[in-house]
């Protein structure tokens, strides 16, 4: 019960990540997805990860401008599970809709913008992580 007391922000900051995964699922199973369910699943994931990401970012200034010290843990929660949907959004286009043809996935990663920024900001991500265990 202390643990909680104490702790109280940082388990509902993993509820709270861990709930579009929840809701993902849900749809999935009970088949509320779209016409086309791996765009759905796509978009969801992708837009989930942004969300995270910056709320991450936040944490810092969120610090240092509005003296939020209780924002300063939750930075390493968020991150990680950010990294998790950007993993879980590029297994999601690289397998389900590309089907793990690299010729495809090369093709769109060069012609599609969006996909270059995807896999840029994954490469990136992949970057901060090694950094982060390193320390």
């Amino acid at each position: 019960m202390r643990y909680i007391k104490q702790h109280w922000l940082r388990i509902l900051v993993h509820i709270a990540c861990l709930i579009p995964l929840a809701l993902l699922i849900w749809d999935g199973l009970h088949n509320h997805l779209t016409a086309n369910p791996i765009q759905e699943i796509t978009h969801r994931t992708g837009k989930t990860a942004l969300i995270l990401l910056v709320l991450s970012l936040l944490c810092t200034p969120a610090n240092i401008v509005l003296g939020i010290k209780q924002a300063l843990p939750l930075r390493r929660p968020l991150g990680l599970y950010a990294f998790f949907y950007v993993c879980l959004h590029l297994f999601i286009f690289s397998v389900l809709d590309y089907g793990l043809d690299w010729q495809l996935i090369q093709e769109a990663i060069t012609e599609k913008r969006y996909v270059l920024v995807g896999f840029t900001a994954f490469l990136l991500l992949l970057s901060l992580l090694c950094e982060a265990e390193r320390l």
